[in-house]
């Protein structure tokens, strides 16, 4: 049996998907689009920039997944604190200003920090999206927290597509990682400017007892031009308020992700999500090293129709999350086809076979990631949501720490194809674990009578 949504989410539902909506749709899935183009950018500027040596780039491999390890657990759990939207929109500002550092960086030391920072962004931007996003929409949409993971797929297409303009057309003294960069920083103050529309999560300011969720349900349902919508908000919440407004009820901590329920479910999403990240990373890593035998060219144009069949494969996980397969079964059907294509990678000897299956790797890859996406902030409470996501993320950065380590060791004994076959192993690990979530996609929707449109 499902929960009851809260008096909140079923003024929401009675509302459905507004204008709003699309612009929150737009803003979320970009917030990850963010991250992940920066993730990239910062890829493609450690392969260009000839300034720094081998032990210069680990570092700065290693200093951005630091910053991201740290943005993802703080930011998302000040959202908790401060407003889902309020910290949503204050990770641009750290975000634009070090990526501004980045560009005019004038030696190994500014060019840390500014890495470092950049990576609180990201991790910031990779963990508090889906609590603003599912706060704000009726439960019956939630499923288009999948598509919202379209950012994985744009984010990076962004990023090579600039990269690959510059590498053909870019005859300027200035260099080319810092035109890349240059880019991608204005491309994020745009981001920023897009965001500030977003109003504040009215489930979160119901949990906190701020009556400004009443105007801002209104707001959202006169966007979708329903102007002249009426919601008794005092007449629920006095109907309502032994159950979602108890003053007595104990304040909510961050230990209590550690604690029994919320024990086990956090121990299971932080080893799936290590797991996956961990070979998402490699894969990352491993891809471009396979496809160096071409042009640079080439390498961008393949790693571009790479995120396209992801993109198709968000398109179907779509589907299944709402369907038999659920939320849990369709993080597994696709880590676990992510994982088998992995494994036979080690059999694609040539060129364009081995194009085809990394296509297909990334086709499951974002099935599972978009499905996950959505599983883990609906398996914490609103009071708990934003702690719980970002711990579960905060973990997963690690992985991005320790797989270069893994991938230099395989490699050197065996070679890319074998170290693409061990993530395929990790990505079935991970498919494996998944199976023990609790499934979060029965919702019981009944709307109260004490909504009315005039």
């Amino acid at each position: 049996m499902g929960r009851h949504p809260s008096v909140v989410e079923r003024a929401l539902e009675d509302i459905g998907w507004s204008k709003y909506h699309n612009k929150l749709f737009f803003n979320c899935s970009f917030g990850w689009g963010c991250a992940l183009m920066w993730l990239s950018t910062v890829s493609n500027i450690l392969t260009e920039n000839k300034d720094f040596d081998v032990f210069d780039k680990a570092i700065l491999g290693a200093a951005i997944n630091f910053g991201a390890f740290i943005g993802c657990f703080v930011f998302s759990s000040l959202s908790d604190h401060y407003g889902r939207s309020f910290i949503f929109k204050k990770i641009t500002i750290v975000t634009c200003v070090s990526s501004i550092i980045l560009v005019v960086s004038w030696n190994f030391l500014t060019t840390l920090l500014a890495v470092i920072f950049l990576g609180l962004g990201i991790g910031g931007d990779l963990s508090t999206p889906p609590s603003v996003m599912i706060e704000s929409i009726p439960p019956s949409y939630r499923k288009r927290v999948v598509l919202m993971n379209m950012g994985y797929c744009i984010g990076p297409m962004i990023s090579q597509l600039i990269a690959l303009a510059i590498t053909l057309w870019w005859s300027f003294p200035i260099e080319k990682w810092r035109a890349l960069a240059g880019a991608i920083a204005i491309i994020t103050v745009i981001i920023a400017v897009f965001r500030d529309d977003v109003m504040e999560s009215p489930i979160y300011l119901f949990k906190h007892r701020d009556t400004e969720f009443i105007s801002v349900i209104v707001k959202i349902a006169q966007s979708n031009n329903r102007l002249s919508y009426e919601y008794k908000a005092p007449l629920l919440v006095a109907q309502h308020s032994r159950h979602s407004m108890d003053e007595s009820e104990p304040k909510a901590s961050i230990k209590d992700i550690f604690k029994s329920p919320n024990l086990s479910t956090t121990l299971i999403l932080s080893a799936s999500q290590f797991l996956f990240y961990f070979g998402f990373v490699g894969c990352l890593l491993s891809f471009p090293q396979i496809l160096a035998s071409k042009s640079m060219e080439t390498t961008y144009i393949v790693l571009i129709s790479q995120q396209l069949s992801g993109l198709l494969g968000l398109i179907l996980a779509s589907k299944m999350v709402d369907s038999c397969f659920g939320r849990k079964w369709t993080i597994s059907v696709g880590f676990f086809f992510c994982g088998m294509m992995a494994f036979l990678f080690i059999f694609a000897e040539n060129f364009y076979v081995s194009i085809v299956f990394s296509m297909l790797i990334y086709f499951g890859l974002l099935m599972g990631i978009a499905s996950k996406n959505l599983i883990t902030p609906e398996s914490y409470k609103e009071d708990l949501r934003g702690a719980g996501v970002g711990f579960v993320m905060a973990v997963s950065r690690t992985g991005g720490i320790l797989v270069p380590i893994w991938a230099g060791l395989i490699t050197r004994i065996f070679g890319y194809q074998y170290t693409t076959a061990s993530f395929g192993v990790i990505f079935i690990l991970a498919g494996l674990i998944s199976i023990f979530l609790k499934e979060t996609r029965k919702i019981k929707f009944k709307l109260p009578n004490t909504i009315l449109i005039s």
